[in-house]
């Protein structure tokens, strides 16, 4: 991610917050989006330096990715998207909201549990 970017994390949880901080503290994004489904986490996304919210699954807020297209404008995407979720949907959305040349980071932990 260069400086300046426009960047966008897929659920702010412990993980995603951390990737919040990240982008606006080390990488210096110029716009940083939180998306997710508790405005709880929302502010405090805000409150660690998210420039904007998308507070996904609301009828208030409508389509998730066209409110991401609209913060984009006028640039044609994301340069960057980090999916601190997991959920294949979000993924989806992710690709979508990606602009030319944009990146995709995904933070996954695989559990497996065998059964004996």
């Amino acid at each position: 991610m260069r400086e300046g970017s426009t960047v966008a994390v897929f659920g702010v949880g412990a993980v995603g917050l951390s990737a919040i901080t990240a982008a606006t503290r080390l990488r210096k994004a110029r716009t940083v989006i939180a998306v997710d489904l508790d405005a709880k986490r929302l502010a405090i996304a805000t409150e660690l330096g998210a420039t904007h919210t998308v507070l996904a699954g609301s009828k208030e807020g409508g389509d998730v990715l066209q409110q991401i297209w609209d913060i984009c404008a006028p640039a044609n995407g994301l340069a960057c998207a980090f999916d601190c979720s997991g959920v294949p949907g979000v993924i989806e959305t992710m690709l979508d909201a990606l602009g030319t040349r944009g990146r995709l980071g995904r933070e996954h932990v695989s559990m497996s549990l065998a059964i004996i």
